[in-house]
């Protein structure tokens, strides 16, 4: 009987252990483990991250608890720029952004200033089939940076200052590219280069390539025939490239000429004219920079080559206009609200300006009215006379700022001269000064002054006190 109940016993705690090691941990919500990436990332942990094949256009970092990683892996996705959100992933040591359809990398697109990337060692952008061009300063302050690879891209050229202030970088991977020319001014920013792979990449046996036959780090570059050409004329990498560029941006475009001291630009179509070493500058790009432009590159011995580009301006993003919105999350703030309380507004400002009115006018009532010369025909004739000139000097004005203004001329002299910008006088200050009693006030009439003088305040009682004094005299009498 004792030998049953026991085994009945165990049975029950059996199942018991059975039921429970298949069940869920009764873990509160908040406390259930989370992902540090997001939900379509393969895999992601506190060292490194794995979002290839994501589908991914864009980093939010909100959706990364993990930035102290010091990988991450975000190959075959569709990236067209390089995402400078990664500079907020503190420890980063290695970037595989391969097999994305970044166009190209222009300047600073991969920015150590302000200790960002300070650990970053690797970076690959291989197999990139709309990769064109890397321009000055795409890579810049990297101190750490020791490899990138763009093999199999189809990169066509690489800026001879495309690494800036890069100290410890020692291979560059340019096999299987489309790279025909590099700049002999490469290896003055890279000192540190130890190895350059050229293997199955289009570069050509060329006189502007020469420097690379007796460099210590090239790989897959042999040719002596270029060593025989005395005079080296540019050359041009690309010719009758576009560029897209957003306006109100920095841009910079490229002439891809190679071998060349000096590049000279003009705008076919408005005939401006630029100048730069490398690449063209625009500080803010407006609609007027669009159109066909000739490249002329010369070199020390004034040999010259000519390659032409084309830009095409996309006008700037609209702000997101929140009118009528207190809160996305909350829709008792409608627009029609909002309306109301801006005539209410506007009501009350008429009714203050009516009273500011009223109060004018009823000062100017208890004033004298002073007599104003009226001008003559001749000082009427040079009145117009000047209302022309400045109507064509506003007109000349707005023609500038439209090209070339310059903010620091345009302040200074206009805001102080104008009287509608004059500070209004306070009441210590000319006209008030006189009612101060200051003795500052200026004007044509002098204000009327009441003296409280001490005499004049006791003159009439003390007339009095005698009166009475008088007649208590009497009828004590």
């Amino acid at each position: 009987m004792v030998k049953t109940k026991t085994a009945v016993i165990l049975g029950l705690s059996g199942l018991g252990l059975a039921q429970n090691r298949g069940a869920r941990p009764d873990y509160p919500q908040d406390d259930l483990p989370k992902s540090c990436c997001p939900a379509s990332c393969p895999s992601c942990d506190s060292k490194h991250i794995d979002c290839s094949n994501a589908g991914l256009t864009s980093i939010n970092t909100d959706e990364f608890s993990c930035l102290e990683a010091e990988s991450i892996k975000l190959s075959s996705n569709a990236f067209k720029t390089f995402p400078k959100e990664l500079s907020k992933f503190s420890n980063l040591k290695s970037i595989d952004l391969s097999n994305n359809p970044i166009k190209s990398l222009g300047e600073f697109a991969l920015n150590g200033a302000d200790d960002a990337y300070r650990y970053l060692e690797d970076v690959k952008l291989e197999n990139c089939g709309e990769l064109d061009y890397v321009g000055d300063a795409a890579f810049s302050f990297l101190k750490s940076l020791e490899s990138v690879s763009f093999s199999g891209s189809e990169l066509f050229y690489l800026s001879g200052q495309a690494f800036y202030d890069c100290q410890k970088l020692k291979n560059l991977d340019l096999s299987n590219t489309n790279v025909k020319y590099i700049d002999s001014c490469l290896p003055i920013y890279l000192e540190s280069l130890e190895n350059i792979n050229f293997g199955g990449s289009k570069i050509e046996c060329d006189c502007v390539n020469a420097w690379l036959q007796s460099a210590e780090f090239n790989s897959g570059y042999n040719c002596d025939e270029a060593n025989e050409v005395t005079e080296c004329a540019p050359k041009v990498a690309k010719d009758g490239y576009n560029f897209e560029f957003q306006e109100d941006t920095s841009q910079s475009a490229i002439c891809f000429i190679v071998g060349a001291k000096l590049l000279e630009t003009k705008n076919l179509n408005t005939g401006r004219q630029n100048r730069g070493r490398h690449s063209i500058q625009f500080l803010s790009v407006d609609s007027r920079d669009q159109g066909e432009y000739e490249c002329l590159g010369t070199t020390e011995d004034d040999l010259e080559a000519i390659s032409h580009f084309t830009i095409d301006t996309i006008a700037p993003e609209e702000p997101t206009d929140h009118t009528g919105t207190f809160d996305d999350s909350n829709d008792e703030y409608s627009g029609a609200d909002a309306t109301q309380e801006d005539g209410d507004v506007e009501n009350e400002q008429d009714t203050n300006e009516n009273e500011n009115v009223e109060e004018e006018s009823e000062d100017k009532n208890g004033q004298e009215t002073e007599y104003v010369q009226q001008p003559q025909d001749d000082e009427v004739l040079e009145n117009d006379e000047d209302s022309v000139d400045d109507e064509n000097s506003s007109d000349y004005q707005q023609e500038v700022s439209d090209s070339e203004w310059d903010q620091t001329d345009s302040l200074e002299g206009q805001v102080f001269d104008n009287p509608e910008f004059l500070p209004a006088l306070d009441e210590n200050t000319d006209d008030a000064g006189a009612e101060s009693g200051d003795g500052s006030g200026s004007g044509d009439s002098e204000p009327e002054v009441v003296e409280f003088d001490e005499a004049n305040v006791l003159g009439g009682s003390s007339r009095i006190i005698l009166s009475v004094a008088i007649a208590l005299s009497v009828l004590l009498l």
